[in-house]
């Protein structure tokens, strides 16, 4: 097993808030303690979507694209499209 080896960080992310509704974007990294230090495992970029319900805010829906994959590309285009 890796852990206690693993570090996972979010952020920064952009959030739109539409009524009971709201997406993100943002980045996620996994780091890897090993003897040299600490390694970068994964680097992506993830779209999370959102619903508010009586107990607050929760996802509904993520997707998880590596830097550097033509998913990613696409999903950002989508983005991007989404906000002009």
């Amino acid at each position: 097993s890796m852990l206690p080896y693993t570090a996972h960080t979010t952020g920064p992310s952009e959030f739109s808030i539409m009524a009971d509704r709201a997406s993100a974007v943002g980045y996620s990294r996994i780091y890897l303690q090993e003897d040299a230090g600490p390694r970068m495992m994964r680097l992506a970029i993830n779209r999370w979507f959102f619903k508010k319900t009586t107990d607050g805010w929760r996802i509904s829906e993520r997707h998880s694209h590596l830097v550097g994959a033509d998913s990613t590309a696409k999903m950002l285009r989508g983005v991007l499209l989404e906000n002009d």
